[in-house]
């Protein structure tokens, strides 16, 4: 980002005291509209497997800034470390940013 820029960054960890032997990770930031809440940035898939720690982050940037409510959508998908298929869709509570002007 260019200096004096502004933008939205969200960040998450994930524990997994058993590692799953497959494990997609993606991250969205959704800004609340009304009654909807609109995807404005979605990260990569990410394929990396969590540890016990929670040290791994993940994280999604929308590239610049913008006064509303936002939430982080997590979607996880994979094979749990005995062979079920697990999906988790999760979203954080809301956050009111407001840009520096």
């Amino acid at each position: 980002m260019p200096d004096g820029a502004a933008w939205i960054t969200a960040s998450m960890a994930v524990k997994c005291s058993r590692p799953p032997r497959s494990h997609r990770m993606v991250l969205q930031l959704e800004k609340h509209k009304g009654r909807d809440w609109i995807v404005m940035a979605s990260s990569r898939p990410d394929l990396r497997i969590p540890d016990a720690t929670g040290k791994q982050r993940w994280t999604v940037t929308f590239d610049r800034c913008d006064d509303a409510g936002w939430r982080v959508r997590m979607r996880i998908s994979g094979t749990s470390h005995d062979g079920t298929a697990f999906k988790v869709n999760e979203v954080t509570s809301q956050v009111r940013v407001r840009c520096p002007k």
